[in-house]
């Protein structure tokens, strides 16, 4: 809606003032339209089912996350009967998962029950998922609420807030599943989501993809709700498929309050005044707040003195829906005055619009990250540091434009992935971060998942090994993960590895079968590792041997979006495309790959325009019992396990009748497809696998010295000569 794009304060032209008028006058009929229509939650066939996420489990919340202590009781709030009972619980990650002890049980009435419950042990540090299990009225429920948990070794000296806003799901589901994918690499401490989650409150795609994309995170989210939250059912379906319209949440030193604009654009009398007995109650805490409507919104920001007893001086910056109710503005204003709230956060304009009150209160509003946005802006988020003594940092790019805009991060400007699968059946792991944003990124998140094969202490990492990195075994293999430094506009490689890699890459070069004159021929190259995977792959083509055009690929085509976020890449393939030549034109297409461990494998092809392309096929040659047996290709020397690409034909393969491998013989025996000589030609036709095969020898039979040999036959002749002697 067009009021949602409006940064009104002073001097605001006509045509701001008459869409004031227009929503103020929307404001008024909603509520009487409504009456008389409510839309139903539109159900989208096919889609994922939703989950309600308010019900069973009431708190702690996927929007809502419970911070507690590796040791600390957990609070837990379940909507059940009055007859419930049989309570169990644990806690659950990937990493790990621990049974929770029921010390206590209330049934609060409303059908509402309060537990408490403590670990059987000491907690790891992470986000968790709550299970939880128990009857009633003769039904059992075992019900799980994701993402949930957040257990801290140590409460935090200070916290590093993501913070993002007008993310207007099912429409802006691509910004923010990229989002979502750079935030698990920043890893901040925690994300602040300021409202406007969903674009129309009623369809349920909107909910669908935010649970699906949002169930991504790996960190801690608070979410509270904006106007378009409220569209449609006020909020209803907001409360039941994200959490509650507003709350507080206590993190250590710090307290997080997220209030509720409604549709209307103000935070209502009575939940101010709850707001101020939670800032009574916590008056030694850092506070932050978050509401939608941002307080201050004219363009550009800057600082500002004032007070909450003369608001009337403070109006031309104001936004209008607060500039319209002074009660509440006073009352908001001077909670922030009195109980020093040193950092508010909020959305709604869609622009980066901050603002510092009396040198130490942030009023601090960010642009949309997937609604509508103006020309010259981007989708932004921010990175906001506070400490315990209320002292804040902000990203390079708002603190290098803090009063201008946009002044937010911009979202797509990072990628990294996994050169080899990553899922713990490997020995060795690579990871590319390339880093395109204006600022560095400290303590990125790579999360490597190694073979059990090997122990985790035979792991290492190249070229270096970063400065932190933690280590956690579970049944799908060793977890190392990893938190490395990228600068600026850099990127960074990375490999854990516990075997070497000394096997060339494989490249292959794909032709259409037509290749006409005079049209665009398009060419696939495709190249993998079965080592450390892929680290750079260029190509070139030569027509009539002079070079055309070269391609270098320092980045994969990712696949991140509202539908699946995929980060192991272990086969890299590209599309180039070759400009349109006359017919019997020679054109040479040549591809290099250079794998992490610095091994490279070149292949070209050679067509004529105009005539049928050569077929191309993948040879392999294995050994068994071991590997790196040398062998020859066409009088090329190689060492397996090998593999190539190459034009169909006859090619000779010769391998030694003899070898010796960690100190033990070893004799040739036969190819496994049954060839029995060490010398053969193959006529590829196919793609072709050979394994050769050899067993141990037994060590030869043991010679007497000569010494022995000649002092034997000294023995034997005086024997002899004894005998002779008594004889005569």
């Amino acid at each position: 809606m067009g009021y949602d794009y409006f940064a009104c304060g002073g001097g605001e032209t006509v045509t701001k003032r008459f869409i004031e008028k227009l929503f103020c006058l929307e404001l008024i009929l909603l509520p009487v339209l409504s009456v008389f229509f409510v839309p139903p939650l539109v159900v989208v066939e096919g889609a994922q089912e939703l989950q309600v996420y308010s019900s069973p489990v009431v708190y702690p919340l996927p929007s809502v996350p419970e911070p507690i202590l590796a040791n600390e009781t957990l609070k837990v709030q379940v909507a059940a009967g009055s007859s419930a009972g049989g309570w169990a619980a644990r806690i659950t990650s990937k990493y790990a998962s621990f049974l929770l002890v029921n010390l206590n049980s209330s049934n609060v009435g409303n059908g509402k029950w309060i537990l408490f419950f403590k670990p059987n042990g000491t907690l790891s540090p992470g986000l968790y998922s709550l299970n939880i299990a128990y009857s009633d009225g003769g039904k059992v429920v075992n019900y799980t609420q994701p993402r949930s948990v957040w257990v801290l070794e140590d409460w935090p000296d200070k916290l590093t807030i993501g913070h993002v806003t007008d993310t207007h799901f099912p429409y802006g589901a691509e910004v923010a599943a990229t989002y979502v994918y750079e935030a698990n690499l920043i890893h901040p401490d925690m994300i602040i989501h300021t409202g406007d989650l969903v674009d129309i409150e009623t369809l349920s795609s909107a909910w669908i993809y935010f649970q699906k994309i949002f169930n991504r995170l790996l960190i801690p989210c608070y979410i509270l709700p904006g106007n378009h939250d409220h569209s449609g059912k006020s909020g209803a379906y907001y409360k039941k498929y994200c959490g509650p319209l507003n709350y507080s949440v206590v993190i250590g030193d710090f307290l997080f309050i997220a209030l509720n604009n409604g549709d209307g654009g103000v935070v209502k009398m009575e939940q101010l005044e709850w707001a101020e007995k939670i800032l009574q109650k916590n008056s030694d805490k850092i506070k932050i707040i978050g509401f939608h409507y941002p307080f201050f919104s004219r363009v550009p920001g800057r600082n500002i003195n004032g007070s909450w007893e003369h608001i009337e001086s403070l109006e031309p910056y104001m936004y209008y829906t607060w500039r319209d109710s002074l009660n509440e503005s006073r009352m908001l204003l001077r909670l922030i005055e009195e109980y020093d709230v040193r950092l508010i956060l909020a959305g709604h304009v869609h622009q980066d619009v901050n603002y510092v009150y009396n040198g130490k209160h942030y009023f601090i509003t960010t642009v949309a990250c997937g609604g509508s946005i103006r020309e010259g802006h981007y989708y932004g988020s921010r990175l906001i540091e506070i400490d315990r003594k209320g002292n804040l940092k902000f990203d390079a790019y708002t603190q290098s434009r803090f009063f201008e805009t946009p002044n937010s991060m911009p979202v797509g400007n990072i990628k990294y992935y996994y050169r080899t699968v990553n899922d713990g059946s490997k020995a060795a792991v690579s990871a590319t971060v390339i880093n395109q944003l204006k600022q560095n990124i400290t303590g990125a998140r790579l999360e490597f998942i190694v073979s059990k094969e090997y122990p985790a202490e035979d792991y290492q990492f190249y070229p270096t090994a970063p400065a932190r990195y933690e280590t956690v075994t579970t049944e799908n293999g060793h977890h190392f993960i990893a938190y490395v430094d990228v600068p600026s506009e850099s990127s960074v490689y990375l490999t854990l590895a516990a075997v070497k890699d000394e096997t060339n890459p494989t490249v292959k070069i794909e032709l259409p079968d037509e290749i006409e004159e005079q049209k665009p021929v398009t060419v696939i190259i495709e190249a993998s590792d079965d080592g450390w995977g892929v680290k750079n792959l260029e190509a070139s083509c030569l027509v009539d041997g002079k070079t055309l055009q070269s391609w270098t690929f320092p980045e994969i085509p990712l696949q991140v979006n509202k539908e699946k976020a995929i980060l192991e890449y272990p086969v890299e393939r590209h599309k180039i495309t070759i400009p349109r030549q006359p017919a019997g034109t020679e054109v040479t297409i040549e591809a290099t790959a250079i794998d992490f461990a610095g091994n490279a494998q070149t292949y070209k092809v050679d067509f004529t325009v105009g005539a049928p392309p050569v077929p191309t096929y993948t040879l392999r040659i294995y050994s068994s019992p071991f590997s790196g047996l040398s062998f020859t290709l066409e009088s090329q020397s190689h060492s397996t396990p090998y593999s190539t690409s190459l034009e169909t034909g006859n090619y000779t393969v010769n391998v030694p009748e003899k070898v010796t491998v960690d100190g033990k013989p070893y004799k040739f025996v036969q190819w496994e497809d049954g060839v029995t000589s060490t010398s053969r030609t193959i006529s590829l036709t196919s793609d072709t696998t050979l394994t050769v095969q050899y067993k141990e020898a037994p060590p030869p039979e043991q010679s007497l010295p000569l010494e022995f040999v000649a002092a034997a036959a000294a023995i034997a002749i005086t024997v002899i000569a004894v005998v002779i002697v008594r004889r005569k």
